[in-house]
């Protein structure tokens, strides 16, 4: 538990910097390069985000659970890794010889992103973050990926000055990327020594691996297409205005992200020393946390989002005020999805399900994107990532309540979303009484909802005895039981 602990602190330091990290540069990117601009990158790095997808195959979450299960034994580390590598490289240099041929045959007056963003698809060849992950070595992947996002930062704010230097912004981004993965490999050495493989051991890894890639290439469809979908069938300026609102959301949701990422391999290398128990426990432990986490956030986010958006974007950008107000319960549905996902669905081998979800969600996203991006643009687009979120994580919870008490949980946990509510009308009503300029309200608003909702989860908590902050700040190794 100690460890489980450490790891998802530096997960949650690492995510509070990417978290601050886009307040500087997603205002300064909206004032220097214009929503049209950043469309137009939204569009290119969504398209070579599927040859990047294919590239990688799965391999993040196959890697990191495989490592997790023999994380006991370093002989079998070698021999997996090299397997799994090999797999990658394939799939790496095939993505990258197809993404060639497409530069060879778009016609665009835009190539040069498109070329640039071909440097991410190279840099898939050479990420083996999936080990670390395993290993559960998070110490050294929060400073590494932490130095590199804030000299990006800083080579943004020297170097991009007008729209025309959106290739610089491009370059940097997946510059940033590149060097991210070439880090790892001063490492490797300490933990791995490369052996030969044979073609029979490395097929061994080609099916499991592709039943975790396909939910990710579901899942592609209301994450990418919905960029993709804009780019193809709205004015590019949709899809900045549609970009800025989804990295408000996405801000907070990398906090949440770290915590299912730790989960992942502790769960895994429970279930695999017959620790049923316990990684139930971490299940529900998680699922509580996340939902609190994740109900202050959207409530809050969309509480001052009509102060907020003016203030950070500028003048311009109102259309990402209602776009924030319909991606704001993304954060919640997301975060349950996450949990169920790393701490239940994938350690337990349920790969099928988590297939059949996303599919289901992918299928559903399409379908109302389709039908409402040519009619409603940038907002048809966000009702689509809604109905796509929903009705995927809906999927996961029949299946998972079958076999676990997950619903008497959400029954449980439905207090944080009145308190969110109440929060909400609190913050609204200094927003729309106040007279202050848009920083002193802002502030206000802020330090009122974190007042609000403080103190309404902490009297929960005392009144339920509500065991899930003790059992995190001690080395308890059981959470509250539900009954």
């Amino acid at each position: 538990m100690a460890r489980l602990k450490r790891n998802i602190g530096y997960q949650t330091a690492y995510q509070m910097i990417n978290t601050c990290l886009p307040l500087i540069t997603a205002p300064y990117l909206a004032r220097y390069l214009g929503a049209e601009k950043l469309g137009l990158y939204s569009y290119a790095s969504s398209v070579s985000g599927y040859f990047v997808l294919f590239a990688m195959l799965g391999v993040s979450n196959y890697g990191t659970r495989c490592i997790a299960e023999i994380q006991s034994n370093r002989n079998i580390w070698n021999r997996t890794f090299g397997e799994i590598y090999t797999v990658q490289m394939c799939s790496g240099a095939l993505c990258l010889l197809l993404y060639g041929l497409y530069l060879l045959l778009y016609s665009g007056e835009d190539l040069l992103i498109f070329l640039i963003q071909g440097i991410a698809v190279f840099a898939c060849l050479l990420d083996i973050s999936w080990l670390f992950f395993g290993l559960e070595q998070f110490r050294f992947l929060v400073i590494r990926s932490s130095a590199i996002r804030i000299a990006s930062v800083a080579l943004i704010l020297l170097l991009v000055k007008r729209p025309s230097d959106l290739w610089l912004y491009a370059l940097i981004m997946v510059g940033g990327t590149l060097i991210n993965h070439l880090v790892l490999w001063t490492r490797i050495r300490k933990f791995i020594r490369f052996c030969r493989t044979d073609w029979a051991s490395v097929r061994r890894h080609i099916k499991p691996m592709l039943m975790l890639f396909f939910p990710l290439l579901a899942m592609s469809v209301y994450h990418l297409m919905d960029k993709t979908m804009l780019g193809m069938l709205s004015p590019f300026d949709q899809g900045g205005y549609y970009n800025n609102a989804d990295k408000l959301i996405s801000i907070p949701t990398s906090v949440l992200t770290g915590i299912g990422a730790v989960l992942l391999p502790r769960v895994s290398a429970l279930l695999k020393e017959n620790q049923e128990k316990e990684s139930v426990h971490l299940l529900f432990c998680g699922l509580e946390g996340i939902t609190a986490a994740a109900c202050a956030m959207a409530f809050g986010i969309s509480a001052i989002a009509k102060e907020f958006v003016p203030f950070f974007f500028g003048n311009g950008y109102e259309p990402c005020i209602a776009l924030t107000y319909i991606l704001s319960p993304v954060l919640l549905i997301k975060s349950i999805s996450l949990i169920i996902r790393n701490a239940y669905l994938i350690p337990n081998h349920h790969d099928k399900q988590y297939i059949w979800s996303v599919v289901f969600g992918a299928v559903c996203n399409l379908i109302a994107n389709i039908i409402l991006i040519p009619r409603f643009g940038a907002i048809g687009a966000a009702i689509g990532t809604i109905i796509a979120e929903a009705a995927s994580c809906l999927w996961q919870l029949v299946f998972v309540g079958k076999k676990l008490p997950v619903w008497k949980a959400f029954l449980k946990n439905a207090c944080y979303l009145l308190f969110g509510c109440v929060m909400f009308l609190c913050v609204r009503m200094i927003g729309d009484s106040i007279g202050l300029s848009a920083v002193p309200t802002i502030l206000l608003q802020i330090t009122t909802g974190i007042i609000v909702y403080g103190a309404l989860c902490l009297g929960f908590w005392k009144l339920s005895k509500n065991t899930l902050v003790s059992t995190w700040m001690s080395n308890r190794k059981r959470c509250d039981r539900i009954e």
